[in-house]
């Protein structure tokens, strides 16, 4: 089984919060257009760090450094990507953390609720039951006979949300 779903070195395939930061990273302008994401160790790979590090000694010969790059349309940009791959909900504290440090007042949770939808994987709900499940004869955790977690779980309590676009 792991040789199946192990392929390679690297991080997994799947939509995790680093192959989100690595498209992120290219959405902010800090990775060359292209480059992400890339099989660990292939070619492409390969030739993106050759290009990256060519690129890299030019912008230190034109003065530029990353605070120049880094702008609050950058950060919208890397939103506006994180919403159309539906990347990790991880997404929102890294790209506020590097909003912080580039010096951006930028509020990177407000920028995902101006685009009128719902943050990163806001609209996934792994406890109900899926296709898979009703395929499998299985059922997903019922939160009538479990409750909730936090302050959902007190009686009369409802909890509030917008439901994901279809």
């Amino acid at each position: 089984m792991s040789e199946g779903a192990i392929r390679g070195p690297g991080v997994c395939a799947g939509l995790g919060t680093a192959n989100t930061m690595h498209m992120a990273v290219e959405a902010l302008g800090m990775a060359l257009p292209g480059s992400t994401p890339v099989r660990a160790n292939s070619p492409a790979m390969w030739d993106a760090v050759r290009a990256a590090g060519h690129r890299a000694v030019e912008l230190v010969k034109e003065g530029r450094s990353p605070r120049s790059v880094l702008t609050p349309a950058a950060v919208r940009n890397a939103v506006t990507v994180m919403l159309a791959i539906g990347g990790s909900i991880n997404s929102v504290k890294h790209l506020q953390a590097v909003a912080v440090e580039a010096g951006l007042d930028v509020d990177v949770w407000r920028l995902y609720e101006e685009t009128g939808r719902p943050g990163p994987g806001a609209h996934r709900r792994p406890a109900e039951r899926t296709a898979p499940d009703r395929a499998a004869g299985r059922r997903g955790r019922d939160p009538r006979r479990h409750g909730r977690a936090g302050s959902a779980a007190r009686p009369g309590h409802r909890r509030h949300h917008r439901e994901a676009p279809r």
